[in-house]
């Protein structure tokens, strides 16, 4: 960890680095460095260095407890699937970490994240979304959606243009209650047709497997 560079008033969670203090030394014979560290709640606490940077250590105790006090909450557990996406040893890291895919400092703070999804249209019904899903999750990046919408927002979502408006294909059929269509529709527009003749031109039910082959 000698070659880690941390100043007095960096900030990691929820603490606040105020000086690097004496090692610690192990059974090993190993000096790991330690920095006194000022919590958000205003209690002081020794940390070893290499936890902080790691993100293993980001409250003097106090952000545990809060966590467990709402650890039954949906939008705990929701936070808590955000975080976990995000480690290098999820089962699919593939998807998130290695992507990039990462947890902005200040969600990864458990109450910081519940101010801001309450202050943004939080409910127990509606889903955690990232708007970019090549971005990872910061207050410019999320949302919250319902299931549907958050299904019809992933990497390999079929979009289309449809009177000035850019949406899932799929989701625009729901909307237009054309849902049964979807594979007649899908194959007009791999044919060549517009978007928009290839929704608005009725649909021949029971002929138009043959036509599609005239």
């Amino acid at each position: 960890m000698n070659k880690i560079i941390v100043n007095n008033g960096d900030v990691f969670g929820r603490l606040t680095i105020i000086q690097e203090i004496e090692r610690l030394q192990i059974p090993s014979g190993q000096k790991i460095r330690r920095v006194l560290c000022k919590c958000e709640c205003g209690k002081e606490v020794k940390v070893l260095l290499p936890h902080l940077i790691r993100g293993r250590i980001i409250s003097c105790g106090c952000s545990y407890k809060i966590r467990d006090n709402e650890s039954h909450t949906r939008l705990y557990k929701s936070w808590h699937a955000m975080m976990t996406r995000c480690k290098e040893n999820y089962f699919a890291s593939h998807i998130y970490f290695k992507r990039g895919i990462d947890v902005s400092d200040e969600f990864q703070d458990y109450r910081k994240f519940k101010k801001w999804a309450l202050e943004n249209g939080y409910k127990d019904n509606l889903q955690l979304d990232r708007i970019d899903n090549y971005k990872g999750y910061s207050r410019d990046n999320c949302r919250f959606v319902t299931a549907l919408e958050n299904r019809n927002n992933s990497r390999n979502t079929f979009y289309v243009t449809y009177k000035n408006r850019y949406i899932s294909f799929s989701l625009l059929l729901i909307e237009l209650g054309l849902k049964e269509h979807y594979a007649a529709i899908l194959k007009r527009i791999k044919r060549g047709y517009s978007v928009e003749d290839a929704i608005d031109k009725p649909i021949k039910i029971g002929n138009y497997k043959s036509n599609i082959n005239k």
